[in-house]
């Protein structure tokens, strides 16, 4: 009896369950904001507090948990208006600055032990890749503040870069799903 073409189709059925599982995730009922009609899912939500608690650690995130879900969705908003900002703009980025992030958080929070790094990474569900995407959109974020960083009224109590952002906020189509 030959079980090859029954392994294809078990193969298959658990294909099609993760992908249905993906596209169940990824469905229109479980985006809780749209930016400019591109959804944000509530996967991309609870992805974005497990890395942020890996960058952060367990015990300080425990301790800053609520102050960092409660701005989680801004900045997940706020991460889309300045990436596409970025584009818009022809920006180019240097991946070696990103490679010596990396590198300088393994050395700091591993003590530069690369093995214990991919292993801690690897039990929340992410990759290098995964936190290397997270640090150039933080340097991408940082890099578009800091242009438009300049305070040019000292009467205003923000920063220019944030009025820069409010203004980006402000002719963006954002629209909360219920």
């Amino acid at each position: 009896m030959n079980i090859l073409p029954y392994g294809f189709a078990l193969l298959f059925l658990l294909a099609s369950s993760a992908q249905a599982n993906q596209d169940l995730r990824l469905s229109p009922e479980n985006i809780v904001v749209k930016v400019n009609g591109e959804g944000i899912h509530q996967s991309e939500l609870d992805e974005s507090l497990k890395l942020a608690e890996f960058v952060v650690g367990v015990a300080d995130f425990e301790q800053k948990r609520a102050q960092i879900e409660n701005s989680n969705l801004q900045n997940l908003i706020d991460r889309r208006l300045l990436l596409r900002e970025f584009k818009r703009s022809g920006g180019k980025f240097n991946s070696e600055y990103v490679t010596a992030l990396v590198d300088e958080f393994i050395a700091r929070r591993f003590e530069g032990n690369r093995d214990l790094f991919e292993a801690a990474l690897s039990s929340c569900g992410f990759s290098e890749a995964d936190l290397q995407d997270r640090f150039r959109d933080d340097l991408i974020r940082q890099t578009l503040r800091s242009e438009h960083g300049v305070q040019k009224d000292i009467n205003n109590p923000l920063s220019a870069s944030e009025v820069w952002l409010d203004k980006l906020r402000d002719s963006a189509s954002i629209e909360v799903t219920p």
